[in-house]
């Protein structure tokens, strides 16, 4: 889920050294009022947006139709959305898939050349949290942005994110190289070095060490203590009138869209559960149908995109037939209550704590269950269920986190097959 907080990024965090004189491209140089030398705005042979036109060729998902950010708005939102400042900034371009596409190119000009390490932490900040937009949702499309980099040329700075990284890369410095020597040779005469890559997807920067699990009620090793991102609003909706009209036969006192809810969980239940069924197969009865009928709401994975209050609600999914994960908990909550299942939901975070997410928890014959059917989405067959009926140790070692002693323990093995 995207966020808007503020760098925690350094530099000197990156564990790497910014070349700040390679590839470079003339600039203008003028003097301060004490005396000093300062790289104004660059005067470039090259812009931004030439430059980002070279890299999208060598790029496989350039023959896809990819969308063009304006200019004006790609500055506009670098505070919000990479972690730059506005001001640091000569010019800017980005190109990138929507939707559940990680492809992405930034390019950048730093206003002064001596910024550029600035730029290169931002976005390296912004690529590690893109990376968790991804985790749960889009594997692949996380191990994309995982095998992405943050690039650095003189003064130019890239964010890369694609599947042949080095082609780019190449492309790149060809594209800084090839406007260098059509300016007569870069600045100065002595000859300008290679850029370099930011960072490596092994040394991926984090928010930090985790501080030391301290509670001791937790039974199991390895987890992440949790901490509420507090990004989304996050309140469950409140089904209580639709679970007593279920139950009364009626519909009276229901608002027009939760008398649409009821009608539609009705179809539902009446087309998956079966009298003779027991609990176990109902609940693997409405997860296969959540799984497969309910997609995620991609617009979630947009750094501008807007999406439905719907698809926080069992209103999205049941009726739009989409949701975040907070609208698929609530749903399969929803449903297994109506059919007599014991449900949860459980609001808690993923990704180290960086991204509000939620789940549910079931009760068969006794025992408690983890489940958690937004990151199995798309998988019809049971085989493929990898959240189904967990334990919570399994969970916490899967990038949830939560609030441990607040929701009852899932140690059960079996499934539900007790």
């Amino acid at each position: 889920m995207r966020k808007r907080v503020r760098a925690w990024l350094l530099a000197g965090a990156l564990g790497v050294s910014v070349t700040l004189g390679g590839c470079q491209v003339r600039g203008e140089v003028q003097e301060r009022g004490d005396g000093a030398l300062s790289h104004t705005e660059s005067v470039s042979p090259v812009t931004a947006r030439q430059l980002a036109e070279g890299m999208l060729q060598a790029a496989p998902e350039g023959a896809l139709a990819v969308h063009w950010v304006e200019e004006e708005e790609l500055l506009e939102v670098l505070p919000d959305i990479y972690y730059v400042d506005r001001d640091q900034v000569a010019q800017g371009a980005c190109v990138r898939l929507e939707g559940a596409q990680a492809f992405e190119l930034v390019v950048l000009q730093a206003a002064d050349e001596g910024q550029a390490a600035e730029l290169c932490a931002g976005l390296e900040e912004y690529r590690f949290r893109r990376e968790g937009d991804f985790t749960g949702y889009e594997p692949e499309q996380a191990q994309l942005v995982h095998g992405g980099t943050v690039h650095t040329c003189g003064g130019w700075v890239a964010l890369i994110i694609t599947q042949d990284v080095q082609g780019v890369v190449d492309a790149m410095e060809a594209g800084l190289s090839g406007a260098a020597s059509q300016d007569g040779g870069g600045v100065g005469s002595a000859p300008a070095p290679s850029g370099q890559t930011a960072a490596t997807p092994a040394e991926t920067p984090t928010p930090g060490d985790s501080p030391a699990p301290q509670s001791t009620a937790v039974p199991w090793a390895n987890w992440t203590p949790y901490v509420d991102p507090n990004v989304e609003d996050m309140t469950i909706y409140d089904t209580s009138a639709i679970v007593a009209a279920w139950s009364s036969g009626g519909e009276e006192g229901l608002s027009a869209q939760d008398r649409e809810i009821l009608q539609r969980c009705r179809a539902i239940l009446g087309q998956i559960i079966r009298e003779d069924m027991g609990e176990l197969e109902r609940e693997r009865a409405i997860y296969r149908w959540v799984v497969t009928n309910i997609s995620y709401d991609e617009a979630h994975f947009e750094w501008m995109g807007k999406v439905s209050p719907h698809s926080f609600t069992p209103y999205g999914p049941l009726i739009a037939g989409k949701g975040v994960c907070l609208g698929f908990a609530t749903t399969f909550q929803l449903l297994c209550e109506l059919s007599g299942v014991e449900c949860i939901t459980v609001v808690g975070a993923a990704y180290r704590s960086l991204d509000d997410h939620a789940w549910n928890m079931v009760r068969l014959n006794g025992a408690w269950y983890c489940a958690d059917p937004t990151w199995d989405e798309g998988q019809s067959d049971p085989e493929n269920w990898t959240y189904f009926n967990v334990t919570s140790e399994f969970m916490a070692q899967h990038e949830h986190q939560w609030a441990y002693e607040a929701v009852p323990f899932a140690t059960a093995t079996d499934g539900g097959r007790n």
